[in-house]
C-alpha cells in the first residue's frame, strides 16, 4: 500500500529542527504533510513545498534538487534573516519565529494565497465519506472523458488549420544570471562585476566581508555601485545585502539604491539599528526628493539584511526577511547601476558598516 501524496512538503537540511517542528504542527492540525532532509525523501505535493532556508542550507543536495522539479509552489521560509535567493518562489519569504503557532498561521497563510483569521487558521479542509464520494467519482469520470472529447476536437481544428509562418515568434527570454559576493565592493570583489566608490568613502577587504567607512557626513550618500559587466540591468531584478553596523551614533544608516541614473537619482531603501526604516527617492542633484515610504520594524538590530524587487516602477521591500513595503513610483524606470553604502547625517568622526552576502538576480 503506498502513502498517500501529502498536502503539503517541508524541504530542510537534515540537522533542522524547525523543519520536524513546521511538520508535526501541520500534521497535528489536520494538514498531511512529509519531511523531506534528503533528494529521495521529494515527493510533489498537493499545495506547496515549503521549503526552509538559510545561507549554508542553499546549497544542501535536498533543497538544490526540490528547486530542479516543476510544478509545485514553492514557499521560502526563512530559518534566520537573509538575502531570498533566485528561483521560481510562489510568494514573500516568510520569517520563522519561536512561537509554533504564529509559524503556522504565517506559513498557511503564505502557502494558501490568503490570511485566515486565527480561529480558523489550523483547521484543515473537511474530510468526506465513501458515500458522499460517489457521486462526485461519477461525475467526474463523465466529466473526465468530455474533456477528452473536447481536447481531441481541439488538435483535430488546430490541426486543420493552415501553417503559420513562425518566423516572427520571439521566444522567452532566457534570464541573465545571477551574481553574488561576500565582499562587495571595488578591489574587494574577485568577480566579474563592475564596481565603482563613491567620493568619500573608504573601502577596506575583509574576510568576512568589505568595511565601507567615512572620516565625516559630507551630507551625501556613501558607498560603493555595482554593475554587471556583460548586460545592462534589466527592468525586472532582485537585489539584496546584509550590512552589519560597526560605528555610528544613533542616526547612522546603511542602504540598498536602485534605478540609480548618472550622475544622480534614485530610490534608496535604508534602515537604522534603532528600528526605522526609509525609502526616499533622490533627485538629480543628488538631495532628497520625497519619502516614499517609512516605518519600524522589530527587534532593532545592528546586521541588517536589505532586499529589493524591481518590475519597472513597482518595488517590493524586505528586511529582515519581513516585507515591509511594496512602492510603486515611475520617476526612474531604468537602472544604469545599483549602491550599497552609509550615511550618518551631521555625524563630525568615522562611521562605518561591514557589507556582505550581495546578491543581484535579473528576473524573467
Amino acid at each position: 500500500m503506498t502513502n498517500p501524496t501529502p498536502q503539503f512538503l517541508v524541504v530542510a537540511a537534515p540537522d533542522s529542527s524547525q523543519a520536524r517542528e513546521l511538520s508535526e504542527a501541520l500534521n497535528q492540525n489536520g494538514w498531511p504533510t512529509a519531511l523531506a532532509t534528503t533528494p529521495e525523501h521529494l515527493v510533489v505535493p498537493f499545495i506547496a513545498m515549503l521549503v526552509i532556508l538559510t545561507p549554508t542550507a542553499q546549497t544542501q543536495p535536498v533543497i538544490q534538487a526540490a528547486m530542479e522539479i516543476t510544478g509545485p509552489r514553492r514557499i521560502p521560509l526563512f530559518a534566520e534573516p537573509m538575502v531570498l535567493p533566485y528561483g521560481e518562489w510562489a510568494s514573500a519569504p516568510v520569517l520563522l519565529g519561536t512561537n509554533r503557532e504564529d509559524n503556522l498561521r504565517a506559513v498557511l497563510a503564505a502557502a494558501i494565497g490568503a490570511y485566515p483569521q486565527p480561529a480558523t487558521v489550523l483547521a484543515a479542509p473537511p474530510l468526506i465519506n465513501t458515500r458522499q464520494r460517489e457521486l462526485p467519482a461519477i461525475l467526474g469520470i463523465g466529466g473526465l472523458l468530455l474533456s477528452i472529447i473536447v481536447v481531441v476536437a481541439g488538435i483535430v481544428a488546430v490541426n486543420a488549420r493552415p501553417r503559420a509562418n513562425n518566423q516572427g515568434v520571439i521566444p522567452t527570454p532566457t534570464p541573465l544570471p545571477t551574481y553574488t559576493t561576500n565582499t562587495p565592493g571595488l578591489n574587494c570583489d574577485g568577480g566579474t562585476a563592475i564596481w565603482h566608490k563613491f567620493q568619500n568613502v573608504q573601502i577596506t577587504c575583509q574576510a568576512e566581508g568589505t568595511l565601507l567607512s567615512t572620516p565625516k557626513d559630507i551630507g551625501l550618500l556613501q558607498g560603493t555601485s555595482f554593475e554587471p559587466k556583460s548586460e545592462g540591468i534589466p527592468q525586472d531584478y532582485r537585489v539584496g545585502v546584509q550590512a552589519t553596523i560597526i560605528t555610528g551614533d544613533k542616526n547612522m544608516t546603511v542602504f540598498l539604491d536602485v534605478h540609480q541614473q548618472l550622475p544622480y537619482g534614485s530610490q534608496v531603501f535604508a534602515a537604522r539599528a534603532d528600528g526605522e526604516w526609509f525609502i526616499y527617492r533622490i533627485n538629480d542633484q543628488g538631495k532628497i526628493a520625497a519619502y516614499l515610504a517609512r516605518g519600524s520594524y522589530t527587534p532593532p538590530a545592528t546586521t541588517l539584511t536589505l532586499q529589493v524587487e524591481v518590475h519597472g516602477g513597482s518595488m517590493l521591500y524586505t528586511l529582515n526577511g519581513q516585507q515591509v513595503s511594496s512602492v510603486t513610483d515611475t520617476t526612474y524606470l531604468t537602472s544604469h547601476i545599483l549602491a550599497i553604502g552609509i550615511f550618518d547625517n551631521n555625524r563630525t568622526t568615522l562611521y562605518s558598516a561591514l557589507f556582505t552576502r550581495f546578491v543581484y538576480a535579473p528576473l524573467p
